[in-house]
């Protein structure tokens, strides 16, 4: 289940394979493939496929497959601490959200650079922001794409930049609460309509 125990490693991809069981980075783990369209993992079983919720790690040049929605779970979770990456990375094809942020300022100060997040079906967000208020989110999201589907759901989420990011469809339905300011930053992106 773990890729490394304790943090601070670096672990390369030189292979394609298919996973049947959740992976979780520790601190400091960084996971890098050769390109994200050079090696692939794809989803074998009922599972969330990448746990990043310790601090500090990181996921660089992976694909991470879905298997069309065949097998139910996640792309990628977190659940707690901060300040993990994810850049030049393909998360499409999950029956649930592409990325899940699960529990307030879970990923807070994460940076997601030129990857490419996507749901099996569409009209689902492929990243999902905490029910529940954050005290400090802030999340950054730089040239993402979601090609084709809705790309977040805000919900409670406090703080999210997206830049340059080419997207369809963010969904603001569970963004009220009261006496909370919701920001969120949209610089320089090109925007589609809605989905329903």
């Amino acid at each position: 289940n773990t890729a490394v125990n304790s943090g601070f490693a670096h672990i390369i991809l030189d292979q394609s394979f298919t996973q049947t069981t959740k992976i979780t980075l520790a601190t400091g783990v960084v996971l890098e493939g050769e390109g994200r369209a050079h090696y692939r993992i794809t989803k074998g079983a009922n599972i969330d496929m990448l746990d990043m919720s310790f601090s500090e790690c990181q996921l660089r040049y992976i694909d991470l497959r879905g298997a069309g929605g065949t097998y139910t779970g996640k792309g990628i979770v977190i659940t707690a601490e901060g300040d993990q990456q994810i850049t030049n990375s393909y998360v499409i094809g999950t029956s649930g959200p592409a990325l899940h942020f699960t529990a307030p300022d879970a990923g807070a100060r994460i940076a997601c650079d030129n990857s490419t997040f996507q749901c099996n079906t569409l009209s689902d967000p492929a990243i999902v922001m905490p029910t529940t208020i954050d005290t400090g989110g802030t999340r950054y999201f730089t040239n993402c794409t979601g090609v084709g589907g809705k790309f977040m759901q805000t919900n409670k989420g406090l703080k999210t930049h997206l830049v340059g990011c080419s997207i369809d469809g963010i969904d603001f339905s569970g963004s009220t609460a009261v006496g909370a300011d919701l920001r969120m930053t949209i610089t320089g992106c090109r925007l589609s309509r809605d989905r329903p």
